[in-house]
């Protein structure tokens, strides 16, 4: 049988028809010289009378015949094509927190780490990172490229909006706690406590300081 490649879920029918009528093909070439045997098939052509019944019965031995063979196409066919696309995700994983690799972030002040889980950063695909605050930490007033969906594992996070970091103008969240700021949207977090966030959204990625000065790439 050729191979014919046809892309979604429409494949899963033409492949069901190509199949049906390899199948059908096979059994013509297998199964009908085996029922119409050759007595049979002489008996036919010298008795004129028992044509148009001989053409019937061809007739409905393929009907039946195709029937059985595209029903048969029906259920493999899909679960092949099921099967085919689960082996090409290939990036498909799962990680464990302890497989998570921990590194300094270079745009945020020191002592924070960061594990970037899905990435890169900064191309425009899909990104998760997880990033832990030491307590007693502060981010000045930033925004960044790209929608943020941030999410709280451990501790309490606190956050606010504006272009200035003031502790007294921020909202406690604390563990499962989410937050989701719009791209170029001012805002600032503090910590009391040891934290951890994950992060996740569609880059590319970045950190930009309303003041330059906070920018601690540039100390």
């Amino acid at each position: 049988m050729k191979n014919i490649i046809v892309s979604g879920p429409l494949s899963v029918w033409v492949q069901s028809a190509l199949l049906s009528t390899w199948i059908w093909n096979e059994v013509r070439a297998e199964l009908l010289p085996r029922v119409m045997s050759s007595s049979k098939r002489r008996f036919f052509r010298e008795q004129s009378s028992f044509s148009f019944r001989e053409e019937k019965d061809m007739r409905t031995i393929q009907t039946g015949l195709i029937a059985i063979a595209f029903t048969f196409s029906l259920h493999i066919v899909p679960a092949t094509w099921a099967a085919d696309t689960h082996d090409k995700a290939g990036d498909h994983f799962m990680v464990e927190p302890n497989d998570l690799k921990w590194a300094d972030v270079p745009t945020l002040p020191p002592g924070a780490k960061v594990a970037v889980i899905e990435g890169p950063l900064n191309e425009a695909v899909p990104f998760m990172m997880r990033l832990k605050f030491p307590a007693n930490y502060k981010i000045p007033a930033h925004w960044h490229p790209a929608i943020e969906h941030l999410t709280v594992l451990s501790g309490t996070f606190n956050m606010g909006i504006g272009d200035k970091l003031d502790v007294t103008k921020t909202k406690t969240l604390s563990v499962g706690g989410i937050m989701i700021i719009q791209p170029k949207i001012p805002h600032f977090a503090w910590t009391k406590e040891e934290v951890m966030v994950q992060v996740h959204g569609v880059g590319p990625w970045g950190v930009a300081y309303v003041d330059p000065a906070d920018d601690p790439r540039k100390k």
